[in-house]
């Protein structure tokens, strides 16, 4: 059947009914009469999906509560006007500028949205309706979001990169308060001056598991009465050696008689 003035201006005014309950303050009960039993509604948020007259209402209705108080603008730019099944179907879509003030803070939102209407009993009536968003990860040349994509996985190595560095130092940190730790406790749990080799190895053994290389540790302890210094140095296995006595008087003697600018190396 051909679409008439008359259908025409009958869908028009259907439409109009619909988008201003759907999106301004017209009463909820001006759309019931234009949706069909089955009508589906498949919007934009992760749950807007409903498939029966009831829940499409009861979606406007929450969709109406939401909006209450809040002061809102609508600018909607037709994009589709088509007649399908011989003039008993319509297809309109629009996009759509919502400007909604929040906090004296201009905010806009856009939108597309599609009515698909069928001509039954006399009456057009609403059987689909579907709400998106434009994808803003998207070029324009686009299908999918591959650049986006891209910098979004750019970033987010380099973010792991920077975490698993912290998470090193902090390791790291861990790692010598816990050899420092072994050492203190042992320190601490000495008696007399007889443990001293122990700690000295110990030391030796923490720096080295640390990863540091050092060529001894160990411990001097001077007598002022005899004029000696009494030395316990560990061996590059961390084990430690013979005790080494030096003489203060010799030490200085030949410190005194090595000349300026020349290396010599001193046995003791």
């Amino acid at each position: 059947m051909r679409l008439t003035k008359a259908r025409q201006k009958q869908l028009d005014e259907t439409y109009d009914t619909l988008i201003q309950v759907c999106l301004y303050d017209r009463p909820l009960k001006d759309m019931e009469p234009f949706l069909a039993d089955d009508v589906m509604n498949f919007g934009a948020g992760r749950k807007e999906l409903t498939k029966t007259k009831t829940a499409f209402l009861r979606q406007i209705k929450h969709q109406k509560k939401l909006a209450a108080g809040l002061k809102m603008d609508f600018q909607i730019k037709p994009v589709l006007r088509k007649t399908i099944n011989n003039g008993d179907g319509a297809i309109y879509t629009d996009d759509i500028v919502n400007t909604v003030w929040v906090n004296g803070d201009k905010n806009k939102l856009k939108f597309r949205l599609s009515f698909i209407f069928e001509y039954k009993d006399r009456k057009w009536i609403l059987v689909h309706s579907h709400t998106s968003t434009p994808d803003s990860q998207r070029n324009d040349d686009e299908v999918w979001p591959v650049e986006e994509l891209k910098k979004r996985t750019a970033v987010l190595e380099k973010s792991l990169e920077e975490k698993i560095t912290e998470l090193q130092v902090k390791n790291r940190e861990l790692e010598i308060e816990a050899a420092l730790e072994k050492v203190r406790a042992r320190t601490m749990g000495m008696r007399d001056s007889e443990e001293l080799p122990e700690v000295a190895s110990l030391l030796f053994k923490q720096i080295a598991d640390l990863g540091t290389k050092s060529w001894s540790s160990g411990f001097m302890i001077g007598e002022p009465e005899g004029n000696t210094i009494n030395s316990r140095m560990s061996r590059p296995d961390g084990s430690i050696g013979i005790p080494l006595i030096f003489h203060l008087r010799r030490i200085l003697f030949l410190l005194i008689s090595m000349k300026p600018g020349k290396e010599e190396r001193i046995s003791l």
